[in-house]
């Protein structure tokens, strides 16, 4: 078999490219590969295994509903026999270091350059791992896209929306046989649905923090009545099946990180694949098709839904795409051609849907046919017997590639990368074409904007498995002496951000709030990195809260008078004060005190009588956080602060100034609020002091140059204010976002600049806290030794699974990232 390699053009005309990033070094093409060296690489394109339902008779049909989950989860012995086969060959990997392991099988993927070779030549949109996937399995099943017609398709559990962008480039440019261009004239429309990456209450080690794709495709993004986007949640799943009319094609790609049980990856899997096929089925035309990411199949819940998929589609397939590592369990289920499935069925289905493991099963073993449980184990066991190949492979090389070796692998590499272009047919999808539709140029090569994933806000775990698992068990007052703080220098100047410019009231047209479920911890910001976030939360949710002492009102007005008199045209300037709190102000009365002849303080009524007098007015409020917990402390202040920046913007005239005292810029709402006055002021700061001995929960909010606000901005505001005090009375529900958090994260400056000060303020409040904690709790002793600790770094991941002992770890651009990660450690290596 011959392999061509790709033309790539330059100037002055066309050249053949032999090198791509990843094995510039590691390929040599004068290696030649013996027959059995390219048997390997073609092996990998044969991995795919077919139901055989015409030997099957009329017997797979489904149980009477009245069976159904009546009897405990059952085994069946030869598929344990497997499973423990499985897990013992994981057992070995118990003791690798999760990156060097992770490094060594990415060097040791025969199908690790195909990925980088798609996107070197081909420059898809959004090329990933998931991508390069799901391509492989619309061409291997091209039934799977008409050529004409309403195509309607439901993406489940897609973040970051790699599926969708691989199905625009395939249904626009795939081929025939010929390489021809395959015309279709389709209507395509698509909706997707995954964990919420904007919801502030979202733990990260649940879902895929990235919304590359999803800032500029909002519509088509559903996340349920909540704004969570919880599939196995049973009123979001409801929401998203009303959302939707009879699709043509569901895809589900979900997986929840196990690695901290990855002997029991399916059981905890389980409730995730449920939900998946219930909305499949329930969201399915009759003829569409359905394709499911699983792992092994080895429990009655996953027999039980293999079974379930044969009876209601015509064929069912199981694929290992390409790109899918040889040492993990994933696997696709392929199913074709939607037979319809009665609603009493779906109906019985509905009554156990939720987060847990089913503690009976779907069906009992005796209602499975011999002829479907037979053909499942041999599968199974052809899929195992590979993956324990794959592994065994990887540990013979681990520490033992040659030169010679690495240079075999790197042709191999190579080989499957260009094979995999041309057995696929991959063409060039122009730019206009594309999913997202960037309104001008951003940079030299704007096609490849939402290629690279963002700077990542996701810890990845190092160590091995055995210290992973001992770390967890040491005591917190043990831990925090293994805790390290940031280096990070106080700033004394307040750092400035220059606005853009007023707001036009056109820009504010799809402005609408947005309401959802009230959350009790604030574990995920797209204003700060996360990886902070979660040191911070770690170390707040731990430690001894009695004695902290937080800010005292004479330092606090310090600060502010230091911050006025920074814009003042003389020292001895009057300072005009608005009262916009109306209520004891102890910054206030301190200032009086401070300087009696120089501070006055002024109802917003007396500064409505003397708008003409040309007095420049300063309008305070003091939101002073009851208590620091991060969440606690902006519920308790959303409507007042919204209320003070209503009033604020009512009382000022131009060149005025704004000085409020808040708690955090980190929710969606609070960086709303400070967008707005972003928009209404010549330059913005968030700003705040730290002292050795006192850890202030609040930051000053400033705003100078005051341009005016229309009455636009003022009628919306206020609209919002009432909203908020209606879902105030609620007890689960709030009003997350009024600004569309696309319009935010769209300016550059402005999300930067948050993001850089919130992580600032968290640094020194960590930093604080360990001090603190350090000092209250005993030293270890001089010869205490603790395990390593695994918490390593935050890393950039793509949407693709890999274990180590078969964890669904999200990982990709791990090399890449080093550097950053490194700056990031908290932890003591």
């Amino acid at each position: 078999m011959s392999y061509s390699r790709p033309w790539f053009r330059r100037r002055g005309g066309y050249h053949r490219h032999y090198q791509t990033p990843r094995d510039r070094e590691s390929r040599d093409p004068a290696v030649e590969l013996t027959e059995e060296q390219k048997a390997e690489v073609d092996a990998l394109f044969d991995i795919k295994y077919t139901y055989e339902r015409q030997n099957a008779g009329t017997s797979w049909v489904l149980p009477t509903v009245g069976t159904m989950f009546t009897k405990p989860a059952w085994n069946d012995p030869t598929l344990q026999n497997q499973k423990k086969e499985l897990n013992d060959v994981k057992e070995k990997l118990s003791d690798q270091n999760l990156p060097d392991w992770n490094s060594h099988t990415r060097a040791s993927n025969l199908s690790g350059n195909c990925m980088f070779i798609v996107r070197r030549y081909k420059h898809p949109e959004m090329c990933t791992q998931a991508w390069c996937k799901f391509y492989e399995i619309l061409a291997t099943f091209e039934c799977l896209v008409p050529k004409e017609g309403e195509f309607k398709t439901l993406h489940l559990c897609e973040a970051p929306g790699a599926f969708v962008c691989a199905l625009n480039q395939f249904w626009k440019t795939s081929g025939d046989e010929s390489g021809l261009p395959i015309k279709r004239n389709l209507d395509w429309t698509w909706l997707a649905s995954t964990l919420n990456p904007w919801y502030e209450g979202t733990d990260l080690g649940i879902m895929i923090d990235d919304d590359r794709l999803l800032k500029d495709t909002v519509p088509n993004w559903h996340f349920g009545d909540d704004s969570i986007g919880d599939m196995m949640n049973k009123k979001t799943a409801d929401s998203l099946i009303k959302a939707v009319d009879k699709v043509t094609l569901v895809t589900a790609d979900g997986s929840v990180a196990c690695q901290n049980n990855p002997a029991e990856q399916e059981g905890t899997i389980a409730p995730l694949h449920f939900a998946e096929v219930y909305v499949a089925l329930k969201t399915l035309a009759v003829g569409g098709n359905f394709i499911l990411k699983m792992f092994t199949l080895l429990e009655s819940s996953s027999v039980n839904t293999c079974y379930l998929l044969n009876c209601v589609f015509k064929e069912v397939h199981i694929m290992k795409p390409v790109c899918s590592k040889g040492g993990n369990s994933e696997i696709y289920l392929v199913c074709l051609d939607f037979i319809g499935i009665e609603k009493k069925y779906l109906d019985k289905m509905a009554t156990h849907f939720g987060p847990k493991p089913l503690k009976n099963a779907m069906f009992r073993k005796d209602q499975i046919p011999s002829t479907f449980l037979l053909q499942h184990i041999k599968l199974c066991k052809s899929i195992i017997d590979r993956q324990i190949a794959s592994i065994n492979r990887n540990l013979e090389l681990h520490g033992n590639m040659t030169p010679e070796m690495r240079a075999v692998i790197g042709q191999q590499k190579y080989i499957c990368g260009t094979k995999f272009m041309d057995k696929f047919k991959i063409q060039h999808l122009a730019f206009e074409e594309k999913v997202v539709h960037l309104p001008f140029v951003r940079k030299r090569r704007a096609e490849m904007d939402i290629q690279e994933p963002p700077k990542s806000r996701r810890r990845f775990m190092d160590g091995t498995f055995k210290e992973r698992m001992e770390f967890l068990a040491i005591p917190w007052k043990e831990r925090v002496w293994k805790m390290k703080t940031f280096n990070i220098q106080n700033i004394t100047n307040t750092n400035w951000l220059q606005s853009m410019g007023p707001l036009e009231p056109e820009r504010m047209t799809d402005w609408k709030p947005c309401l959802g479920k009230k959350y009790t911890k604030l574990m995920n910001s797209r204003f700060c990195t996360n990886t902070i976030l979660e040191q911070f939360n770690e170390v707040w949710g731990n430690m001894n809260k009695s004695g902290i002492k937080f800010g005292v009102p004479q330092k606090d007005s310090q600060e502010v008078m230091n911050i006025l008199r920074c814009h003042l045209d003389n020292w001895d300037e009057e300072l005009n004060m608005i009262d916009i709190s109306r209520k004891k102000q102890d910054i206030l009365s301190q200032l009086k005190k401070d300087d009696p002849t120089n501070v006055k303080v002024h109802t917003i009524q007396e500064v409505e009588m003397n708008k003409d007098q040309g007095k420049r007015y300063t309008a305070f409020a003091d939101l002073k956080p009851t208590e620091f917990d991060l969440v606690a402390s902006e519920y308790a202040a959303k409507p007042e602060l919204l209320s003070h920046i209503i009033k604020a913007l009512k009382a000022l005239k131009s060149g005025d100034m704004l000085v409020f005292r808040i708690h955090h810029c980190l929710s969606r709402f609070t960086a709303a609020c400070v967008y707005i006055l972003y928009r209404c002021f010549q330059k913005i700061a968030l700003h705040q002091f730290l002292t050795d001995n006192i850890l202030p929960k609040h930051m000053f909010l400033v705003g100078t140059g005051f341009r005016g606000v229309t009455p636009e901005i003022l009628s919306y505001l206020t609209k919002v204010h009432s909203e908020l005090h209606q879902h105030a009375k609620e007890e689960n529900g709030d009003l997350l976002e009024f600004i569309p958090t696309k319009d935010i994260l769209s300016v550059e400056e402005f999300r930067n600049y948050i993001t850089q000060v919130n992580d600032y303020v968290l640094k020194q409040r960590i930093n604080w806290l360990i001090r603190y904690e350090q000092s209250l709790a005993p030293a270890p002793p001089a010869d205490y030794k603790p395990p390593p600790n695994p918490v390593a770094a935050a890393v950039a991941f793509d949407h693709d699974s890999i274990d180590i002992c078969d964890c669904a770890v999200k990982h990709e651009h791990v090399k890449q990232r080093s550097a950053t990660c490194l700056n990031r450690l908290m932890w003591i290596q």
